[in-house]
């Protein structure tokens, strides 16, 4: 599609540009997200106990550190740039059935100052609006199809979200209302839709929880 295409090509560009001129920018929380980049690595470095309850960011991290200090996560805002990009042309496609429509959707969102500022640094929020576009993109695609395995996926991937950070797992939210607010479904089938929704919501949730009650003592709770 070209439409769809120029919006990556753009995107690109324009990520290309903001590095070119600003670089790669550190903020206040960058430095605690580096810190759970050593800890994993088997440094004994004091971390924040809050910082290890978002554990995705500098696990997905790792294995670009080579690249220098921190590298792994301007390596996958890049990744998570672009996917941002490419699915806020499909959800409005998707919503609109109007490619020149979502092209300049996505132009807006990859210029948006905070997704320059923050998606493009040594910080995890790019990640977590990932997760919350997929899972917006996921819940119109079941509302479309019907197909109670979407459900499931979007349960899943929104409690993966939260391992990136707190905001990644909006979708329980988007889900639960476009599903309340739906008129193609009893009260009874909006229940058990949501309850399901959110058990596999909660699964990765909760594994976290375990296992950083029992290295670390800490919990959300």
């Amino acid at each position: 599609n070209k439409f769809l295409i120029l919006a990556l090509v753009f995107a690109l560009l324009n990520m290309g540009a903001i590095f070119l001129i600003f670089g790669f920018q550190k903020y206040g929380d960058s430095q605690g997200y580096i810190d759970v980049i050593h800890r994993f690595q088997g440094n004994s470095i004091e971390v924040a106990p809050e910082r290890v309850l978002r554990p995705l960011g500098p696990l997905l991290a790792l294995p670009f550190e080579f690249l220098g200090e921190g590298a792994g996560l301007i390596v996958q805002n890049i990744v998570f740039y672009l996917l941002g990009a490419f699915l806020i042309f499909k959800i409005v496609d998707l919503v609109y059935h109007n490619k020149k429509q979502a092209l300049f959707a996505s132009l807006f969102f990859i210029t948006a100052t905070t997704v320059i500022e923050s998606g493009l640094a040594y910080l995890t929020d790019m990640g977590a609006w990932f997760f919350y576009l997929l899972s917006i993109f996921l819940t119109l695609l079941y509302l479309r199809n019907k197909n109670e395995k979407f459900i499931i996926l979007n349960g899943l991937l929104s409690g993966i979200g939260v391992l990136m950070k707190e905001n990644g797992g909006l979708g329980l939210l988007f889900f639960g209302l476009m599903i309340l607010l739906s008129g193609e479904f009893n009260i009874r089938e909006k229940i058990f839709k949501i309850i399901r929704f959110g058990i596999f919501f909660l699964i990765p949730v909760s594994i976290l929880q375990i296992l950083m009650f029992k290295y670390f003592h800490f919990t959300s709770l």
